[in-house]
């Protein structure tokens, strides 16, 4: 049996957008009326919870997983493709397919935050010079990372520029999108919460972290149009299913 599904990668991104959307109104709404009216309506925490972007095991926190592992996914699919056709970037396909999946498997469990806030790397930071203030009050793990970003970015280099001019241009948007959600508005974040007593309650803080989740989530959404359209210009990528 064979198996075709078409799919049009603009209406993906339409609905995807408004998901994003969707998610972020959602997030405001719920966490200012828990602000403000968390003493007169019992339920509201339980809600704002729930739709809260900064939290893990939220609905947001789902949705970014499940992006991230259709990303993975498309990902595999161009990685086959490529691996077929002996394309001399194909293991970088097959590398970036499983570094999305382990993103989705770590945005899910937060396995990342569990090592960088583990005792051996916060007794580490006096040593390195670095105070748990300010921008790195929560936000030092950026300084683990960015070494690890640079040296990937290297090895994608001949990659990147291999790409068609177009998703050239929708990779560098998705990755400027994600790291500026990721890392710079995280720093803020980190810094707002520290300068404002470290309450997660403050407005600055709620409205900074929805930035941050609502520009992490662009950069997949956009990420996730490029691969559908690097697909089409592939052309057909067909599934049978055989017994025999």
């Amino acid at each position: 049996m064979n198996w075709t599904l078409k799919i049009n990668s603009r209406n993906v991104l339409r609905f995807l957008l408004c998901m994003v959307a969707a998610i972020a109104i959602l997030n405001v709404l719920w966490q200012f009326l828990y602000v403000f009216f968390d003493d007169k309506i019992f339920f509201i925490s339980t809600i704002a919870w729930w739709f809260n972007m900064d939290y893990e095991g939220t609905i947001p926190s789902a949705y970014s997983s499940l992006m991230l592992l259709v990303c993975a996914f498309l990902l595999g699919l161009v990685a086959f493709k490529k691996l077929s056709l002996s394309d001399k970037f194909a293991r970088h396909w097959v590398f970036l397919s499983g570094l999305f999946a382990f993103a989705s498997w770590d945005e899910a469990t937060q396995i990342h935050e569990k090592l960088i806030y583990s005792d051996s790397i916060v007794d580490l930071l006096p040593t390195l010079g670095i105070e748990q203030s300010g921008a790195f009050a929560f936000g030092f793990w950026t300084i683990f990372v960015m070494p690890i970003i640079f040296l990937i970015g290297l090895f994608y280099i001949k990659f990147f520029f291999s790409l068609p001019k177009k998703q050239r241009r929708l990779f560098l948007m998705g990755i400027v999108l994600f790291l500026s959600g990721a890392i710079a508005t995280e720093l803020v974040n980190s810094w707002i919460w520290d300068t404002m007593g470290r309450d997660m309650e403050a407005i600055p803080y709620i409205l900074s972290t929805t930035v941050e989740e609502t520009l992490e989530k662009l950069g997949v959404t956009v990420f996730i149009y490029a691969l559908l359209d690097y697909l089409e210009q592939l052309g057909n990528i067909n599934v049978k299913f055989d017994s025999k």
